[in-house]
Formats: structure tokens, C-alpha cells, sequence
């Protein structure tokens, strides 16, 4: 009874320190501006900042879609408009709320671990690492992030409440609850599908199935009965868009190259990209805002020695997946390729090649792995206090590359200078970085981005009407027209471009004449 109180008072000293670590580390965000998808989903969303206030109107949502029109997330968008409502329109509220759902998160790692290793040292190792894992910037320091905090939130604590009826099943509303934050963490964002595969995953190694058969009967159903109702509020809301692959000889995609092919040719990038995750998750030292590439030389890649290691490493994780597969660390490979499932590409092609927020959800799983194995490596091999010091180690340099990497969100200036060092093949970040630079009227600056991204992607000729303002704005009409004739024929039959033209000459008529 004395070490039960013993370890509760442990538990519990535990679970704030990764609290208050999680919070420590990213509350410098705290004074950052809006940056990147904040924008428009924040700043410029005309449902985020009306002016009514009825409860009706903050409720409409559910039947809407979320921006750009394809996406069904509501309950982002209503925290959103009600933190507008409660503290107005300063970021500075947005980002509190962020640090403190991503400190919520790692605490409830904390205790999904626990619950499973009933390991309390070894789980707060790796709530600790979850809490400073640099991977997760983006989805903290990013306020739109919220899609993957909120998701995992609601999804592991309706693990956790399935766990409690599941040990007592006189607790009946518990029964209700759970599918319940389920339900909320669908409503957050598409993945949270994938918590209909990843609770009975969890509750298999704690309960047998052979002992809890009507308990097992009664979760699938329940969460079977709210899946098919938020399927059917997506398809309400979102009709044709209901899945966002396009399909065969769709439209050119610049920031997935896989967007517009088939399973078939979309099985070997996607371990590629599954292999590059799990090497960012392992040894993160070279990260990117944005890792789209040109369509031509993303193909030419899949040939090369990158997608050979890459994949080398996806052999790696599923041999690695076979030897332990009688273990509890099973639990956490198979957690890895449930949660990456649907943003590798492989079974849904997604509006992105890679992006480190996704990687937020499978990161429980494979940072427990990481530290489990080394632990049970160094418990086989009596070097504790080696593993130990590695994890020490491991730690200190996990903080800080979150310390060096976090300041770049601090505006779109500082994020957009860093993103076009950070992929140098990427047309999206070089245009990303004109436009901000164009909007603030700072045309040189965004006149060289701009040309820096046709340099990297010449078919993304869009990015020429902006060039051809820039030398516009600077009073180059010469350059400007050079421009539209350049491009003449990539744009044929342009209207805005022959109303550049015409433009461009009346001003240097004009020049002449003066």
C-alpha cells in the first residue's frame, strides 16, 4: 500500500514535470506573429472574426467546410473563432493555447505509455522527449497546427477513458465519453479516423480478447455507430471533395507530386517518405517548412541512392517489427504504421509530399520505441547508467534543436528566409517568400524570390505575372515586357498578360515622351 501512494505521488510529479518542460520549451512562441497557413485560416478568416456572436452562428460550422473547401475540420475553426471572441484578434492567446494543448499531449503520452510498460521512469523519458521533440515545432509554433494537437488530445484520451471502463465497466457513461472524444478528434482533423484502429490496438495488450469479448463487441460498435455519422456529416458537407485524391489525369499538383497518379506508381515514393520520417524522427537534424519538390525532379529522385537508404531504413523498422513481434513493443511499430497510414501517400494521395506536423501523432509510438529498445538493450547488456547518459545526451540535444529551430516562426519574414535555405528545390517556398515580401512592398526582395522560383520549377509560370508587376512597381518597364514576351508562349492566349503587354507599352510611351 505504502510503495502503491509511493508511486501515485511519483506519477504525479512526473506527469508536471513534462508538463511544465513542454511549456517551457515553446513559450517563447507565445510572442510570435500569425505566420504561413495563420493567415488566411486565422487572420483573413471572415467566420474567425465576425462580428456576431451568437451561439448559433459559432455552431454553423459543423455544417461547413473548413478553407480551402476541401478540408472538414470544425472544431479547429470553433476554437479559433471562440478564442477570437474571448481575446480578440492578438495572436498571442492563439499561441498559448497551443503550447498548452501540446503540454496536455505530453502528459497524456506520459500516462499511455505508463499504463502499458507500468514502467514510471522509463515513460517519463519518454514524455520528455515527446515534450522537446523538434518534429513537433511546426505543429506548435505554427497556430493552424491545432489540427494535429487537438487530434491527438482527444484520441489518446479516448484511449485512456476506454482503458478506465474497460477495468470497470460499472462506469457506464464511460462507455458513452469515450467514442465521444473519438468522435471530437474526427471533427479535428481527417486522421483521427485512424484512432478507430489504434484504440483496440492499445486495449488488446492490456485486455485479452478471450476474457472482454462483449467489451470489445460493445467499443466496436459504438465507435463503428460514430464513424459512419461523421462519414456522413463529411459527405454532407463536403460532397465531391469528400476525398481530396483527384485521381488519374487530374490537373497539375505543385505540392505533391503524387497527387494526380495511381496506387501502383505511388507504393514506392511513399515508403520512401514513410523511410524519411522515420529518419527526422530519429536524429532530427534537418528539417523544412515546406518539402515539396519540381514534379521533374522529384521522379528523377526515385531512382537515385536517397530512395535506396531510405527504403533500407523501412526494411530496418519492419525487420526490427518481427523480432519483437511477441513483445509489448509490437504495439508501438504497429502505432507507427497505423498513424502514418494516411499521410505517406500510400493509400490516399494527401495536399502535401511531407510535412513534419503529420508526423506529430506517429511520434508517440516511435519515440516510446527508441527509448524502450535502448532501455531493454542496456538492461540485456547491465549498462544502465550508459543509456542513461545516451539518453541524457539525447535530450539536451533534442532541446536544442528546438531552441535554434523555433525562432524562425517568429514572423513570415524569418520563416520564409529560413525556408528557402532550408529546401533549395522547393518553386512553392521561393513564390511563399515573394508574396510576403510583395505585400509588405518590398518588390526587389520579392521580385528575386519570384524568379528564384521559376529558376527552380520553370513551369510554374504563374509566378511571372508577379514578377512582371515587381519590375512594374520598380519602374523597369523594359524588364517588364521582356517578361511577358518571355512567357508568351508558356501562357498563350493570356488575357492578363496581354493587358500586361499593353500596359507596359502606353508607360514607356509616356517614359519616351517625357
Amino acid at each position: 500500500m505504502i510503495l502503491e501512494k509511493s508511486e501515485n505521488k511519483k506519477r504525479k510529479v512526473y506527469a508536471w514535470i513534462v508538463f511544465l518542460v513542454a511549456a517551457f520549451i515553446y513559450f517563447p512562441t507565445t510572442s510570435y506573429e500569425y505566420t504561413f497557413d495563420d493567415i488566411i485560416h486565422i487572420e483573413k478568416n471572415d467566420y474567425v472574426n465576425s462580428t456576431e456572436n451568437t451561439a448559433s452562428q459559432v455552431l454553423s460550422h459543423f455544417a461547413k467546410p473548413t478553407y480551402p473547401g476541401d478540408l472538414y475540420r470544425p472544431i479547429v475553426n470553433i476554437s479559433f473563432r471562440l478564442t477570437h471572441v474571448a481575446f480578440g484578434s492578438n495572436p498571442f492567446m492563439y499561441h498559448v493555447t497551443n503550447v498548452l494543448l501540446h503540454a496536455i499531449a505530453s502528459v497524456l503520452v506520459f500516462f499511455l505509455i505508463y499504463y502499458i510498460l507500468n514502467s514510471v521512469n522509463v515513460s517519463f523519458l519518454i514524455g520528455l522527449i515527446f515534450a522537446v521533440h523538434p518534429i513537433h515545432i511546426e505543429a506548435v509554433a505554427n497556430i493552424f497546427g491545432r489540427n494535429e494537437l487537438f487530434t491527438a488530445v482527444f484520441g489518446i484520451t479516448s484511449i485512456l477513458l476506454y482503458r478506465k471502463y474497460f477495468i470497470n465497466s460499472k462506469k457506464r457513461y464511460l462507455i458513452l465519453l469515450a467514442p465521444i472524444f473519438y468522435f471530437l478528434s474526427m471533427l479535428c482533423k481527417e486522421s483521427g479516423v485512424l484512432f478507430f484502429a489504434l484504440i483496440p490496438l492499445y486495449l488488446l495488450y492490456l485486455f485479452p480478447l478471450k476474457e472482454n469479448k462483449k467489451l470489445y463487441i460493445k467499443l466496436f460498435s459504438i465507435n463503428t455507430l460514430f464513424l459512419v455519422i461523421y462519414l456522413v456529416l463529411r459527405f454532407y458537407v463536403l460532397k465531391d471533395s469528400f476525398v481530396m485524391y483527384a485521381g488519374e489525369n487530374e490537373p497539375y499538383y505543385p505540392e505533391n507530386p503524387l497527387f494526380t497518379y495511381g496506387f501502383v506508381d505511388r507504393v514506392i515514393p511513399s515508403i520512401y517518405i514513410f523511410g524519411e520520417y522515420l529518419s527526422l524522427l530519429t536524429l532530427p537534424l534537418k528539417f523544412s517548412i515546406d518539402y515539396s519538390l519540381p514534379h521533374d525532379y522529384f521522379w528523377s529522385l526515385m531512382s537515385s541512392w536517397i530512395v535506396y537508404w531510405s527504403i533500407f531504413r523501412v526494411a530496418i523498422f519492419l525487420a526490427l517489427l518481427y523480432f519483437f513481434r511477441k513483445s509489448k513493443a509490437s504495439l508501438w511499430f504497429i502505432w507507427v504504421i497505423i498513424s502514418f497510414s494516411l499521410t505517406v501517400n500510400f493509400f490516399v494521395a494527401i495536399g502535401t509530399i511531407m510535412g513534419e506536423r503529420l508526423a506529430y501523432l506517429p511520434s508517440v509510438g516511435f519515440l516510446a520505441l527508441l527509448v524502450i529498445l535502448f532501455a531493454k538493450l542496456s538492461v540485456k547488456l547491465k549498462k544502465q547508467k550508459i543509456f542513461l547518459l545516451l539518453f541524457i545526451l539525447y535530450f539536451i540535444f533534442n532541446c536544442v534543436q528546438s531552441f535554434n529551430r523555433t525562432p524562425i516562426w517568429k514572423n513570415n519574414n524569418t520563416l520564409f528566409d529560413q525556408g528557402v535555405i532550408d529546401n533549395v528545390m522547393s518553386p512553392k517556398i521561393a513564390a511563399a517568400r515573394g508574396y510576403n515580401y510583395f505585400v509588405q512592398q518590398d518588390y526587389q526582395n520579392a521580385l528575386d524570390s519570384f524568379k528564384e522560383g521559376i529558376f527552380r520549377d520553370p513551369t510554374m509560370a504563374e509566378y511571372v505575372k508577379y514578377i512582371i508587376d515587381c519590375h512594374i512597381k520598380l519602374g523597369e518597364y523594359e524588364k517588364a515586357l521582356y517578361w511577358t514576351d518571355k512567357y508568351d508562349k508558356v501562357l498563350p492566349e493570356d488575357e492578363i498578360i496581354t493587358k500586361y503587354k499593353i500596359g507596359i507599352k502606353k508607360l514607356l510611351l509616356l517614359k519616351t515622351k517625357k
